[in-house]
C-alpha cells in the first residue's frame, strides 16, 4: 500500500480514507472477537505504523499515528511479556527517546520468546540516534550497545561511544534528576543483557549456566574471552562502578535494583560466575547496600513471608526477559496497581524498593564470598579473600578517563 502511494500521485487522500475505515473495522473485531485480542491488537499497531509512514513530513499527524502504535503495542505486550516480537515493534514506534527504544530493541533479542533482527533494520532504527535531538550521553549510550549487538562498527568508534558515556554520566545523572530512574532502569537492563551477548548462540554465560551442577563446578578456565564479550563486560563492569559510585544517591536505585536482579540470577551458577565475579566492583556495592541502612533494620521483602507484594516499576521493565524467570514468583503480576504507580517518579516506593534491595544482597551472600553480613551490625562486607578485586575493579573504571 505505500509502495502504492508513492508511485501514484493523488492516492494518499484514498490510502488515508481506506486506512481509517480499517481502523474502525479492527477495532469492531477487537471487541467482538475477544479471543483473538492479540491479533487484532498487532493489526492495530501495525496500521498505525502504516499511518505514521503515510504522514512522512506532518508532524502532528504522524505524531498522532506513534502515539496510537505505542498504545495497542504496549497492551500487547503487557497481554504476552515473553514475545521478543512485540517489543521490537514498540521499538519503532518510539521516535522520542532513544534510551527507551533501544530498551524495547534489546528486549526483544533476550526476551523469553526472542525476535532476531536482521543488522540492516537495526542501523536503519537507530540512524536517528546521532541527530541532535538526544543528549550526547544517550546516544553515544545507544551507539554503543548498537555497536555491540549488531557487530558492526569501527573499535574505535565504540571506544569513542563510551568515553562519552563514562566522562558525561555523572553530570547526566544529575541533570536529570528523579528522571534517571527509568533511564537508569533501561540502562541497568541493556547493560546486563549485552554481558549476554544480546542473547546470541555464542553466549560465553549462558553456556556456563546451561551445565548441570557437576559440570559446572568441573567447569575449566577462568580467563575472559576476547571479543564482544570481553568488551561488553568491561563496559559493563566500569558503567556499574560509576553509577554505584553515587551512595546515597536515591535515583540510582532502580538501575542497582535492576542490576542486583540479574546479578543475583547469574550467583546461581559458580560457572557463570567465574567470569564475571573477579571484575564486579564488589566494595562499591557493599557499600551503596549500607547507605541504605544495616539490613538488620530493614524487613526481609519476600513472599515466603506472606507479605503481599507488588511489582515495582523496574519489575514491569523486566517482565518477560530470560533472567528474571527465577525472580518473578508464579502470579507475582497478578497483584494489580494503579497505573500511577507502575511510573518512576520522586520518593515513590523508595522505601519498598530499598527493602527489595537489601533482600536481594542477603541473598548474594548467601551463594558465595563475594559479600559477607555481620551479623550483629547488619552492614556489608567484602570478603577478605577479594579484597584485591576491588582494588583491580577501582583501576578499570578509572581508565575511561583516559580515553
Amino acid at each position: 500500500m505505500l509502495l502504492y502511494c508513492h508511485r501514484a500521485s493523488g492516492t494518499l487522500p484514498h490510502a488515508r480514507k481506506f486506512l481509517n475505515h480499517t481502523c474502525n473495522k479492527i477495532a469492531l473485531l477487537y471487541e467482538n472477537v475477544p479471543y483473538l485480542a492479540n491479533t487484532w491488537m498487532e493489526c492495530m499497531g501495525d496500521l498505525a505504523r502504516c499511518g505514521m509512514a503515510f504522514e512522512e513530513g506532518e508532524d502532528e499527524a504522524s505524531e498522532n499515528w506513534r502515539i496510537i502504535g505505542c498504545e495497542w503495542y504496549s497492551r500487547l505486550s503487557r497481554q504476552s511479556p515473553t514475545t521478543g516480537r512485540f517489543y521490537f515493534h514498540l521499538a519503532v514506534v518510539t521516535t522520542d527517546d532513544c534510551l527507551r527504544r533501544l530498551f524495547y530493541y534489546i528486549k526483544s533479542l533476550c526476551a523469553q520468546d526472542p525476535f532476531p533482527s536482521e543488522s540492516d533494520s537495526v542501523a536503519k532504527l537507530f540512524r536517528s540516534t546521532s541527530d541532535r535531538q538526544f543528549h550526547e550521553v544517550d546516544a553515544a549510550f545507544v551507539r554503543a550497545h548498537i555497536i555491540l549487538s549488531s557487530g558492526k562498527g569501527h573499535e574505535k568508534e565504540f571506544y569513542a561511544a563510551i568515553g562519552v558515556v563514562l566522562n558525561g554520566l555523572n553530570g547526566r545523572i544529575e541533570e536529570k534528576g528523579t528522571s534517571w530512574q527509568e533511564a537508569g532502569c533501561f540502562m541497568a537492563i541493556a547493560t546486563a543483557c549485552s554481558v549476554l551477548v544480546y542473547g546470541g548462540e555464542l553466549n560465553v554465560l549462558s553456556r556456563a549456566m546451561s551445565k548441570s551442577a557437576a559440570s559446572d563446578i568441573a567447569t575449566e578456565g577462568k580467563s575472559i574471552p576476547e571479543g564482544n564479550f570481553s568488551r561488553a563486560l568491561s563496559f559493563a563492569i566500569r558503567t556499574q562502578a560509576l553509577v554505584l559510585g553515587r551512595r546515597g544517591d536515591e535515583n540510582t536505585l532502580p538501575f542497582f535494583y535492576t542490576s542486583l536482579v540479574f546479578l543475583d540470577h547469574l550467583t546461581r551458577f559458580p560457572a557463570a560466575m567465574r567470569f564475571i565475579a573477579t571484575e564486579y566492583p564488589w566494595g562499591l556495592t557493599a557499600s551503596m547496600l549500607n547507605s541504605l541502612g544495616p539490613c538488620s533494620e530493614m524487613e526481609r521483602a519476600s513472599p515466603d513471608q506472606g507479605e503481599s507484594l507488588t511489582p515495582l516499576p523496574e519489575d514491569y521493565a523486566m517482565q518477560g526477559l530470560t533472567w528474571v524467570k527465577d525472580h518473578h514468583s508464579d502470579g507475582f503480576f497478578d497483584n494489580e496497581i494503579s497505573e500511577d504507580m507502575k511510573d518512576f517518579g520522586p520518593s515513590l516506593r523508595m522505601a519498598e524498593r530499598k527493602k527489595r534491595v537489601i533482600s536481594l544482597g542477603r541473598t548474594i551472600v548467601t551463594r558465595g564470598t563475594w559479600l559477607t553480613v555481620n551479623a550483629d551490625t547488619g552492614e556489608f562486607s567484602v570478603s577478605e579473600g577479594d579484597e584485591k578485586t576491588i582494588e583491580k575493579a577501582s583501576m578499570r573504571t578509572g581508565k575511561h578517563q583516559e580515553i
